[in-house]
């Protein structure tokens, strides 16, 4: 029984076997280094983050035809409550399409802000029409609501 390795002897004789066949993912890496991968990592996921997230304009018009039906739809029928939750969901994925062309194409176009613009203002003052009942005012921003948005589309998928 003289092989065999008492108390905490086994530790020391499986380090030593250790560092006598050290591989490459064995290596010891300085606080710095370790420090720059850990921030590229995190650089590099943060853009994929940014990609997934700003999705290519013609993701965001799949969404936006949804929000257009949901938006006009309750704004016609005169049901406030579901024009009034819609209305900024549809003004938020217009700057989710803005900030999506800018990552990938590098610019945004003046055509395209003011084709943005043009629609988010003309989604506002849906938004005020509704507010207050008005329904002729209302048949009238939804027929400018939705130009505004073909327009736009247009300008986006060209």
């Amino acid at each position: 029984m003289g092989s065999e390795i008492s108390g905490w002897d086994w530790l020391e004789s499986e380090a030593s076997l250790r560092q006598n066949k050290r591989g490459w993912l064995d290596a010891n890496l300085s606080a710095p280094v370790l420090g720059g991968v850990a921030l590229a990592g995190l650089v590099a996921f943060s853009i994929v983050g940014c990609f997934a997230y700003y999705a290519a304009p013609k993701e965001v018009f799949e969404e936006m035809y949804i929000l257009r039906g949901e938006v006009l739809t309750a704004a016609l029928s005169g049901n406030k409550k579901h024009a009034e939750q819609f209305i900024p969901i549809w003004d938020d994925w217009t700057h989710r399409l803005q900030v999506g062309v800018f990552l990938r194409e590098g610019n945004l176009t003046a055509y395209r802000r003011m084709k943005a613009r043009v629609f988010r203002d003309r989604l506002e003052f849906l938004k005020h029409a509704v507010e207050e009942g008005d329904r002729d005012e209302t048949r009238e921003y939804i027929g400018l609501v939705n130009r505004a948005y073909g327009r736009m589309r247009l300008a986006f998928l060209k």
